[in-house]
């Protein structure tokens, strides 16, 4: 779909957990539609990796480090992004993960620091981020705010643990509801869930624990027969913060080969 059809020249985004993975992968394909993005990680590093692919490809970043679990640096991080830019027009709540397999672990063999963190990145994370743009939007009256959830929160997830399946399916709500809240202020609220995705070190790691046959299995429960792309859930954002989709809030749009089907 070309840029003109896209309608985001000019547009302004930010996109948390964009240093590496899924959430570099939007970062890029919002940029090469001439968005200016706001690049938001925890990882310094990655965070200049970005920045300086997107630039030396012509485009337009800036970086700025972010917990996305603390109120303070949420609140830096949209200050940041409008000293630079301006204004915030779009937001993709992509920062999450569970910083551990917990898939294979029940509830009373996950230590509480790690799932209290599964919980904060992935729950309450979406929650700062999204309060703290929302007077630039409401005054604007103009947004589009995209949650990055998971067939884990959805249906169920061989490669979920439970407390991170509960902070998806809660970030599904809060989108249902932030979608009736926005929508008179012109302000889209939609979610995403990616299945089983080929990306960032975490699934990898994951999904190379799995024996062959195991592997076997689970892309044998996909119609399309394969693991997706970064890029194929890249091109839903993308499409998700253009004015094509002019008349949708409140969706989640499942990107999973055919996996789970509603």
């Amino acid at each position: 779909m070309g840029r003109d059809k896209m309608k985001l020249e000019g547009r302004v985004a930010i996109v948390t957990g964009s240093g590496s993975g899924l959430g570099k992968a939007i970062a890029l394909s919002l940029a090469e539609e001439r968005v200016s993005v706001l690049i938001s990680d925890i990882d310094i590093k990655g965070i200049q990796k970005v920045v300086a692919e997107i630039r030396e490809a012509g485009y337009t970043a800036h970086g700025a480090r972010c917990d996305v679990t603390k109120p303070r640096e949420v609140q830096r991080m949209v200050s940041t992004c409008l000293k630079q830019f301006g204004q915030v027009d779009i937001l993709v709540n992509n920062a999450g993960g569970e910083g551990a397999d917990m898939g294979n672990k029940f509830l009373e063999g996950i230590p509480y620091k790690d799932w209290q963190r599964t919980i904060d990145v992935n729950l309450k994370g979406t929650i700062l981020c999204t309060m703290a743009v929302m007077p630039h939007m409401i005054q604007r009256k103009y947004g589009k705010i995209i949650n990055i959830s998971s067939q884990g929160g959805r249906y169920t997830s061989e490669m979920a643990g439970p407390y991170y399946a509960a902070a998806k399916a809660g970030q599904l709500g809060f989108t249902r509801q932030m979608a009736l809240k926005l929508g008179p202020y012109g302000i889209y609220v939609n979610a995403i869930t990616p299945g089983l995705i080929s990306s960032g070190p975490r699934v990898q790691r994951v999904w190379l624990k799995r024996t062959e046959e195991q592997r076997r299995e689970m892309l044998k429960k996909i119609p399309l027969g394969r693991l997706g792309t970064p890029e194929e859930i890249a091109s839903v954002v993308k499409f998700l913060a253009s004015d094509t989709s002019s008349y949708i809030t409140g969706a989640t749009i499942d990107v999973n080969g055919g996996r789970y089907m509603s």
